[in-house]
């Protein structure tokens, strides 16, 4: 169930419950407050009990949903919230996370595909490789749109699980 409070805001909210394994944290839809709730995120992970390498998969799986929803979600509405709920459960870390944006195209998460090695820079098509780098970081992918709202959740297994 969603954050019942969907009132935009300037400043990452965060409630842990490290105890009971869920962080909950909304955050205003712009990148320095996304930055801010991967930092947040990531410090309420209790020490020593997830690997530098998760860390690392965590920080880019988070950056990569984070920057998707600001870039794509709300580009034409302005500003919005995005609330987000983690439970540590085995065998890893399973996301939650809304926002009120735009639904993805045609309702449906798009396949996204790697970079072509083949090109430069600059030949690449535009697009999809942060949804393909998402796939390949997390398990049990799923989207949907409800009440208009979008959620999608997801699953990173750790090493350490």
């Amino acid at each position: 169930m969603p954050p019942e409070n969907h009132a935009r805001q300037d400043t990452v909210r965060a409630s842990a419950a490290v105890a009971d394994s869920r962080i909950e944290i909304s955050f205003e839809a712009t990148n320095p407050a996304a930055r801010r709730a991967i930092r947040s995120i990531i410090g309420q992970v209790e020490p020593g009990t997830v690997s530098q390498e998760d860390i690392d998969v965590l920080e880019i799986a988070l950056a990569e949903v984070f920057n998707n929803i600001v870039e794509h979600a709300y580009q034409d509405t302005g500003r919005g919230q995005v609330d987000v709920a983690v439970e540590m459960r085995t065998p890893g870390m399973h996301f939650t996370i809304w926002d009120d944006g735009e639904p993805m195209p045609a309702g449906r998460l798009p396949g996204g595909a790697p970079a072509d090695p083949s090109l430069d820079a600059h030949e690449q098509a535009e697009g999809g490789y942060g949804l393909f780098m998402i796939r390949q970081l997390a398990r049990k992918l799923r989207y949907e749109r409800t009440e208009g709202r979008n959620r999608l959740s997801f699953r990173i297994k750790l090493s350490s699980a």
